[in-house]
């Protein structure tokens, strides 16, 4: 549901299928690298403007938040 989200927020369309698969075991990757290296979570979001919400899953918010910088830099994000 988030990764839907994303993509109608940042390419004003669903993703195709072969996209949200790519997408999908990208998320799992990172997620998996941020459980595995917490610490690593951490440093990525305590970089900002604002300090994240302490009751969510900081390997989750790190995830995504990798995952939403992947997309905004799709050159169809970039040039809309």
């Amino acid at each position: 549901e988030r990764l839907d989200f994303m993509a109608e927020r940042l390419l004003a369309r669903a993703f195709r299928p072969e996209e949200r698969r790519v997408v999908e075991n990208g998320f799992k990757d990172l997620l998996a690298h941020y459980r595995a290296e917490p610490k690593e979570a951490d440093k990525l979001i305590a970089v900002g403007e604002w300090k994240a919400d302490a009751a969510l899953d900081r390997p989750t918010l790190a995830a995504y938040t990798m995952v939403a910088n992947q997309l905004m830099n799709l050159d169809e994000v970039l040039n809309k």
